[in-house]
């Protein structure tokens, strides 16, 4: 028997992960890189859940698949959740926004020895950005530029590329459940 019961609730926290770096004030690499791990979890536990739905399943999912791996949105995605998970590199980054001004940032340093020492600092406005990654063969992926032959507004930018990942994966879900499971 078919069960989508783990790819929807990995998507679902994919989207509360988005939804919480989007309204957050301030930024948190770990709800993106959260975000790549249960957006790869869903399209993976889709084709576990569904094993049993036989032949014209696998076919639909090997098609899903060759998108994944040929549209560049879709393949950065999945190529970020690798290099985050299985290599030291940031898959995010600031920018500083030109002409903002400077504010004074505290901070506590932490000693060995128990004591602590607060320092002010200035810090920069950052616009976050995607990095390039790299896969395990060497093979660079840019932060994409299109997606499903559209241009993006703004390459580089999580919420963007984000949101078009979650309606990509929203829609591959409902597409299993309409089409193989509630026929």
């Amino acid at each position: 028997m078919a069960n989508l019961y783990y790819a929807k609730k990995e998507f679902r926290l994919a989207v509360d992960c988005y939804n919480k770096y989007v309204d957050s004030n301030f930024f948190d690499d770990e709800e993106w890189h959260r975000f790549l791990t249960h957006l790869e979890q869903s399209f993976i536990k889709v084709e576990l859940g569904c094993r049993d739905l036989g032949p014209s399943l696998k076919k639909y999912h090997k098609e899903v698949y060759s998108i994944r791996m040929e549209d560049p949105l879709l393949r950065y995605l999945k190529e970020a959740r690798n290099t985050y998970t299985h290599d030291i590199r940031d898959v995010v980054g600031g920018e500083p926004i030109p002409g903002a001004e400077t504010f004074p940032h505290q901070a506590e340093i932490g000693f060995a020895d128990g004591s602590f020492k607060s320092i002010i600092s200035e810090a920069v406005p950052l616009y976050i950005r995607l990095r390039s990654v790299r896969d395990i063969k060497g093979n660079i992926y840019d932060p994409p530029s299109e997606h499903l032959g559209k241009k993006l507004q703004d390459i580089g930018d999580i919420c963007e590329v984000g949101m078009l990942g979650l309606k990509f994966y929203d829609t591959y879900i409902n597409d299993i459940e309409n089409r193989f499971i509630k026929k």
